[in-house]
């Protein structure tokens, strides 16, 4: 069954080229290069020797099966022109080793800069790490502190009063300043009435007890002193006033208070083994 071919009108129909003819524009286009370009994409490189090699070897199969030779482009031409394409592909493919050696090389230079990169980083966030962790330590003391601040603000107390508390109450519970003197026959010191031989001393607690407040301001107060206006009201019990009415100047320490003990009794003995739990120790 035939088919006819419908062309527009007006248009002719192309002359079909023979495959020498073909082959022969091929041939007239070939260029082969002396050296391969190491500025331009050796991709390319190769696809031009791959083009180049494709139309001699087609030319020199069609030359052998047709027993024909294209003009001005004998057999002997065509090799020659393959002997010039095997030195552009000796080369090139020098060039591609070489290449292919330096991208190793860029390789394992990019492979060490990462690494560098990668430690500087690491350090410099092990050191935003430890200054976050500072940070945030002193953010948390400040909140204590603010909480410490609003607590004490808060009290019912607050140390101000507690001080002034303390400085209204400090002549009732010390004795006013005495100058020191080597006079024996003056006794009144801050040791005044005191054995300092008496280990006990070793075990006086340190807030004032009723001695010390006794030897104290409170004393005066009771001998009937007022510190103020310097008049005298009477003698301590027990005491004995000279004729004039002056006090005397040493007062022994059983006088006064009958009743106070001149030595301290010695502290407890303690027993050996402070932790015995046992309760009944008879049995």
């Amino acid at each position: 069954m035939n088919r006819s071919t419908h062309q527009p009108a007006g248009s002719r129909p192309q002359p079909q080229l023979s495959t020498q003819q073909l082959l022969t524009q091929s041939l007239n286009k070939i260029n082969i290069p002396t050296s391969p370009n190491r500025t331009e994409p050796i991709s390319g490189q190769f696809q031009i020797f791959l083009d180049n090699f494709s139309i001699l070897t087609n030319s020199i199969f069609h030359q052998i099966s047709t027993n024909t030779i294209i003009p001005n482009h004998s057999p002997q031409q065509i090799l020659n022109d393959l002997s010039h394409l095997d030195n552009y592909l000796i080369q090139l493919l020098n060039l591609h080793s070489e290449h292919d050696q330096n991208c190793k090389q860029i390789q394992e230079l990019m492979e060490k800069i990462s690494d560098l990169r990668y430690h500087q980083i690491d350090s410099k966030i092990q050191e935003i790490y430890h200054a976050e962790q500072k940070i945030s330590r002193v953010c948390i003391d400040g909140k204590k502190d603010k909480q410490t601040f609003r607590r004490i603000a808060s009290l019912s107390l607050t140390p101000n009063q507690i001080l002034n508390h303390a400085k209204l109450i400090a002549p009732y519970t010390s004795a006013p300043p005495v100058p020191p003197t080597t006079n024996p026959d003056n006794a009144t010191t801050a040791t005044a009435g005191l054995d300092l031989q008496d280990p006990a001393l070793r075990f006086l607690m340190p807030f004032p007890t009723e001695d010390i407040i006794r030897r104290g301001r409170m004393g005066q107060e009771m001998s009937g002193i007022n510190p103020n206006e310097g008049i005298e009201l009477g003698p301590v019990v027990g005491e004995t006033r000279m004729a004039t009415g002056a006090r005397p100047t040493q007062v022994k320490p059983q006088t006064a208070y009958p009743t106070m003990s001149s030595r301290r009794p010695p502290p407890p003995d303690q027993d050996d083994d402070l932790f015995d739990l046992d309760l009944n120790p008879d049995l």
